[in-house]
């Protein structure tokens, strides 16, 4: 796996509506300094779904206070 260190990461999952050949599409944009780019797009059947999680030091745990201070 590999780590980017980025300024901004934006995630989009978009609907897709009848006629489409897929259910959904799911858009990783990142930006660093003035570099903007759609890094990953994905198309898919199946509806996304999200985890969010905490780093305690040696331990990940889900968390809703990091989904409430992302989904605000």
């Amino acid at each position: 796996m590999k780590f980017l260190k980025l300024d901004d990461v934006e995630i989009e999952f978009e609907q897709q509506g009848p006629g489409v050949s897929c259910k959904w599409c799911v858009y990783v944009r990142v930006r660093k300094g003035k570099h903007e780019k759609t890094l990953l797009g994905v198309m898919t059947d199946n509806m996304p779904f999200t985890k969010f999680t905490y780093y305690d030091k040696d331990k990940v745990v889900k968390s809703n206070l990091v989904k409430q201070s992302l989904c605000q």
